[in-house]
C-alpha cells in the first residue's frame, strides 16, 4: 500500500480464501453505525428545496475521513477506500495480468468472492461447532476447525455436540441411551447386592453389562452409517426383550430456514437493522395469552432455529 505521505506498507500475501475469511470476523459495527449516524444527523440530508454549499462540502470532508476507521481493523478494505487505491488502478499492467476496479467494501468482497468461485486450489468450510470460517487442509469433508474456542478445541467439543444432535432428531439412539441408563442402573445393584439378596434382582454382572455395550456399539455404528434400519437397530439392542415395539421415528433436518429465506431474498441483509431492540408479542394460539417483551436477540435466535452452530445450541453454561 501506498500513502500520499511517500510510505509504503506491505500487505501479506493472501488469497481471495483467506480474505474472505478474514473479513467474515470483522466488525464493521462501528463503521456502519458512523455510516447512519451521517445519513440521520448531518444537515445536508434535511427536507429543504437549496442545498447548501458549504453542507455539501463538510459531508465530504466527514466521509473522506470513514476510511480511517478500518485501517487497523480491515487494512485492506481501507487502501480500497482510498484515492490511492483508485489511482494505483490506473498503473501499467504486465502481460497475463488482471486488473479489477473496485470503489466500496461490498464491491471488494463481491469481486473476492468472484475469484473464489473461479479456483478450486482453495475451498472454505464453515466449522459446526463456533461457525467461523476456515480453509481445509484437504479436500475431504471438514467439519471443525482448528480454533480453541472456550478454552477447548473445536474438534473435541464439536463431534461431542453433533452426537447430542443426533440423538436428539432420532427416537432409535434416544431409546438406545435409555437401555443403556436400565442396563448400567442393573448392573450396579447387582454388583452392590449380596449374594443372599439376589434373588429379586434382574441378573446383570459384570460380563453381560460389557457384552451388552459391546453390542450396542457395534450396533450403533452400523444403523448410523444406513446398514441397519431403525427397527433394526432396536431388535438387535433388545437383548432382554424389554421393548413393547420397534417403531421409531427420525426427524428431518429443516430443508430452509426462516433465517436463510431472510438472507437469500436480500443480498444487504443487516440483523441490526432488521430487528428492534425491543418489540411486544402476544401468541393468540397459547392457552393464556399474555404480552411478552422480546429482545432483538431473542428474536434472531426464534428466526434461526434450525441454522445455528453447535456451541450456541449446546454450549451454554
Amino acid at each position: 500500500m501506498n500513502f500520499s505521505l511517500g510510505t509504503t506498507i506491505r500487505l501479506p500475501v493472501t488469497t481471495p480464501a483467506k480474505d474472505l475469511i478474514a473479513a467474515a470476523e470483522i466488525d464493521y459495527r462501528k463503521y456502519r453505525g458512523e455510516i447512519k449516524r451521517l445519513r440521520d444527523e448531518h444537515p445536508l440530508f434535511e427536507n429543504r428545496l437549496d442545498i447548501s454549499e458549504a453542507d455539501f462540502e463538510d459531508l465530504v470532508a466527514e466521509a473522506l475521513l470513514l476510511p480511517a476507521m478500518l485501517e487497523k481493523i480491515d487494512p485492506v478494505s481501507f487502501f480500497v477506500l482510498g484515492e490511492l487505491l483508485r489511482q494505483s488502478l490506473q498503473a501499467d499492467v504486465e502481460p497475463g495480468q488482471r486488473i479489477f476496479r473496485v470503489n466500496s467494501i461490498l464491491g471488494l468482497r463481491l469481486l473476492e468472492l468472484t475469484l473464489y468461485f473461479q479456483q478450486d486450489a482453495q475451498r472454505i468450510a464453515r466449522c459446526d461447532y463456533c461457525w467461523g470460517w476456515f480453509i481445509p487442509k484437504t479436500k475431504k469433508v471438514t467439519r471443525y476447525c482448528d480454533r480453541v474456542t472456550d478454552g477447548f478445541p473445536c474438534k473435541q467439543r464439536g463431534s461431542r455436540f453433533k452426537r447430542n444432535l443426533i440423538e436428539e432428531q432420532d427416537s432409535a439412539l434416544r431409546t438406545c441411551n435409555q437401555l443403556r441408563d436400565r442396563m448400567y442402573a442393573r448392573f450396579l445393584r447387582w454388583q452392590d447386592a449380596a449374594p443372599t439378596e439376589r434373588d429379586n434382582l434382574i441378573p446383570m454382572d459384570y460380563a453381560q453389562y460389557t457384552g451388552w455395550s459391546e453390542n450396542a456399539r457395534l450396533a450403533r455404528m452400523e444403523y448410523l452409517s444406513g446398514k441397519l434400519t431403525a427397527e433394526e437397530f432396536l431388535r438387535r439392542i433388545d437383548m432382554t426383550h424389554e421393548l413393547k415395539n420397534y417403531e421409531a421415528d427420525k426427524v428431518e433436518l429443516m430443508e430452509e430456514t426462516v433465517w436463510q429465506r431472510m438472507v437469500a431474498c436480500d443480498l444487504g441483509f443487516d440483523a441490526e437493522a432488521h430487528y428492534p431492540e425491543t418489540m411486544q408479542t402476544l401468541d393468540l394460539g397459547a392457552e393464556k395469552p399474555q404480552w411478552e417483551l422480546r429482545t432483538a436477540d431473542e428474536l434472531r435466535r426464534e428466526d434461526q432455529q434450525g441454522h445455528q452452530s453447535l456451541r450456541e445450541k449446546y454450549g451454554k453454561g
